[in-house]
């Protein structure tokens, strides 16, 4: 199976740069989501790969989305991003089930290096 990279970000500029910069890896499946409830729709535990969400959503926000993985036991790395969290959205994220978090804008180098890292990329 391959690894995916699922983006889940209602900033339609921010999920089109990031799938502009992943097109390039050809052994990844990247999926984007606008929402998080679509993507708790489509959601598998048989996914492998990176989680890339956003805190701050509508409908249901990143926080929100976290706990639901939690009970699901999402086995996948999970990046939390944000532009607008301090260090506590940072500790909660963590607390929530969160692997990273990476404040917006980051450096897409220091991205990249968490996805080799995890042996995504």
């Amino acid at each position: 199976m391959k690894n995916k990279i699922v983006i889940i970000d209602d900033n339609v500029v921010f999920t089109q740069a990031m799938v502009f910069l992943l097109e390039i890896y050809k052994n990844i499946d990247i999926l984007v989501y606008n929402n998080a409830i679509d993507f708790c729709n489509d959601y598998s535990n048989n996914w492998c790969g990176v989680l890339l969400i956003d805190l701050f959503m509508p409908k249901l926000d990143g926080f929100s989305l976290l706990t639901e993985l939690k009970k699901r036991n999402n086995k996948m790395y999970t990046i939390a991003i944000s532009g607008h969290a301090d260090k506590n959205a940072r500790k909660r994220a963590h607390e929530l089930g969160a692997t990273e978090f990476l404040f917006k804008p980051f450096n897409t180098n220091q991205f990249l290096e968490k996805l080799h890292q995890y042996k995504i990329i």
